[in-house]
């Protein structure tokens, strides 16, 4: 079953709303109205961990080669390299040059390291750029100077936890605050935004018949038989829910609660004329209706 969705950005009630360009190819429709994000999708997706939640934070390395495990401390523009083996701390300067990559210049730390290890230190930029993020680690590959150089390292930093070759299992008590960071942030941002669900219970009659539903004033999704929509309404207050038709329109007010829920049936009652209708409906029926709308599909 394909699943058509658009993403619809609400800036304000006076500059009219882009909305992606579209064909209905199931008659099932999800429209995420946003006001401070551009999209939402799901909480587990939101909850994923990015290259922008790993800018700062305590990571585990573990350098197979040498046999030695390292602790990585990046704050800011500042990377501390601390190897307890070596006895050493390697302060490194950090410099963003997208989201997901980053240069690394040599500040201090390596004045033990033989001279030409100083040198290399000191003459050259590491390039680091992140491959993928994961609740337990990053991928990350790393040049010299240039991302377009040859590869030196291509390796892992652990967010979380890793088995090491003994068998040891290493944990990094610091790791569950990135994520729990993250959730904090999200179930903070839901809690303040209010589920709208719109549905039109799939007709015989009238089934080509559309109608534009409009909030507060600005077009927000077409009205056709058997569509059904999920908006994000992240601003508390008064919202008009109007259906535009020929006529006198007809609008439902909903006065809009962080957190809440609401469900508004948009029906086109057959007759001589198609009389279109937009009703505010109890949450019980709303929902039930909302799902077996989905079944019926």
């Amino acid at each position: 079953m394909k699943i058509l969705t658009s993403i619809f950005e609400f800036q304000s009630l006076k500059q009219r709303p882009a909305m992606t360009s579209y064909k209905t190819f199931n008659r099932i429709c999800f429209l995420f109205l946003t006001i401070y994000l551009p999209s939402i999708a799901s909480s587990q997706d939101n909850a994923s961990l990015t290259c922008s939640d790993v800018r700062n934070g305590t990571f585990n390395y573990f350098n197979q080669k040498e046999g030695i495990s390292e602790t990585f401390i990046r704050k800011g523009d500042i990377q501390k390299e601390i190897s307890p083996k070596r006895r050493e701390t390697i302060f490194w300067e950090v410099n963003w040059l997208n989201e997901c990559t980053y240069t690394l210049k040599y500040q201090s730390g390596g004045e033990n390291r033989t001279a030409a290890e100083q040198k290399m230190l000191s003459k050259h930029l590491i390039v680091v750029e992140i491959l993928q993020v994961t609740e337990n680690y990053m991928t990350f590959r790393t040049a010299f100077d240039k991302l377009t150089n040859p590869t030196v390292l291509n390796d892992t930093l652990w967010i979380k936890q890793r088995q090491s070759s003994t068998n040891k299992m290493t944990i990094n008590p610091k790791a569950d605050s990135i994520a729990a960071s993250k959730k904090r942030i999200i179930d903070s941002t839901q809690a303040t935004y209010a589920t709208l669900y719109v549905y039109r219970p799939s007709k015989l009659l009238d089934f080509a018949v559309t109608y534009d539903l409009l909030i507060n004033g600005e077009r927000a999704c077409v009205i056709s038989n058997g569509c059904r929509y999920i908006l994000k309404l992240l601003k508390p207050g008064m919202y008009n829910i109007t259906a535009k038709i020929p006529g006198p329109d007809q609008t439902v007010m909903i006065d809009v609660k962080p957190g809440g829920v609401y469900y508004i049936q948009c029906t086109c009652t057959w007759g001589l004329k198609s009389r279109k209708e937009v009703m505010l409906m109890d949450n019980k029926e709303g929902a039930a209706a909302f799902n077996s709308s989905e079944k019926a599909n």
